[in-house]
């Protein structure tokens, strides 16, 4: 397994000078993430290097020339936004990062077998409240904001999840074809306020496109479980012998810590801003310092666990470092969830079992 991380952070500097610095003062990183999401592009123009072969293969010779391959790009967004103009930027975005993943080469990762691992990040999108899909379907939703349902009580709501979920299978079954036939595997991250943000509601999903999980994949980001009560864990193993497919493409690292004395009083869900720190039930920390009533201390033993039940599923790609800690620096945060990560990633393949003959 390979470490890498989300180079977000550092959308204002030029990729060849981000590249140049994290192998100067991070040389244990060996991947680079890369958005191209409906929230920054910064540092790859995928309609340009899909049209320009050259342009192309100067984009993946300055990842390679800088030290580094591409895990993934991030194409994080919202193509079933009620407000169409976020939906059409979203979806636009998610098919030019497909298409331009299927023709790059030289700069990815190779599987077991030799073949180059090919995964665009995404989010599932979550459409208005409420919303109509007529026999023919035409889809009206109505108003301008998603409306997240978490609970199947009073009736109406359950019954708009289900609309929207029928108007999301619809949406993805199209991606899934797509992304299928380009070669690429798509990866849900399970985040808050959005349709896919646990194991039942991505297996809906999957259920309503048709997949089992081949195409349509997870990132694994454990920072949006652990405030839930999730254990990133058991959601590895559960997912995994579920549908045996292999379903995890991609892994951020990101922690949580919760908040034992605010969750007391509010529970785990706050609107409170992520600016107000010490008022949120919980908040992104860097990796290692992070803890929850169900996982506890999110150590380096605790990381060191996450990391084997992915290997245990043949899970041997990358994770991906994502800096959200309010509190530190970007050097600092990735410095000391480095820290850890050395210590928790088997580097190697495994050796053979002496001690036994079976």
């Amino acid at each position: 397994m390979k470490i890498g991380f989300l180079i977000s952070p550092y959308a204002e500097r030029p990729l060849p000078e981000v590249l140049k610095m994290l192998h100067k003062e991070f040389s244990m990183l060996e991947c680079v993430e890369i958005g191209v999401s409906l929230y920054g592009v910064a540092h790859c123009d995928p309609p340009l290097y899909i049209k320009d072969k050259a342009k192309r293969e100067e984009f993946e010779a300055i990842i390679l020339n800088g030290g580094f391959h591409l895990s993934s790009l991030s194409a994080h967004g919202n193509p079933l936004h009620p407000d169409p103009e976020i939906a059409n930027t979203s979806t636009q975005r998610l098919r030019d990062a497909i298409s331009l993943m299927s023709k790059l080469n030289k700069c990815l990762l190779s599987d077991a077998k030799g073949n180059p691992v090919r995964v665009v990040n995404c989010f599932s999108g979550l459409p208005a409240a409420q919303l109509t899909i007529k026999k023919d379907g035409t889809v009206t939703q109505f108003g301008k904001v998603p409306g997240w349902h978490v609970c199947p009580w009073p009736d109406e709501h359950f019954d708009a999840y289900n609309e929207q979920m029928k108007f999301a299978g619809n949406v993805w079954r199209d991606f899934v074809k797509e992304a299928k036939d380009a070669g690429v595997a798509l990866a849900f991250e399970l985040h808050p306020n959005f349709l896919a943000h646990n194991s039942e509601t991505y297996l809906d999903i999957l259920e309503r496109t048709g997949d089992d999980g081949t195409t349509l994949g997870l990132n694994m980001d454990p920072s949006h479980l652990f405030w839930r009560n999730i254990d990133p864990i058991a959601m590895v193993r559960y997912l995994n012998k579920t549908l045996g497919t292999n379903p995890i493409k991609h892994c951020h690292g990101k922690d949580t810590y919760a908040d034992s004395y605010n969750t007391a009083i509010q529970g785990n869900h706050s609107t409170v801003p992520y600016s107000k720190e010490a008022e949120r039930v919980w908040r992104f920390v860097t990796i290692g310092e992070g803890w929850d009533p169900i996982n506890g201390p999110h150590d380096l033993n605790w990381w060191a666990r996450f990391i084997t039940e992915l290997q245990l599923w043949e899970y041997d790609h990358v994770i991906s470092i994502e800096h959200e800690d309010s509190r530190k620096s970007f050097a600092e945060g990735l410095g000391k969830a480095l820290q850890v990560l050395v210590q928790a990633v088997n580097r190697e393949a495994p050796g053979p079992m002496t001690w036994t003959s079976r």
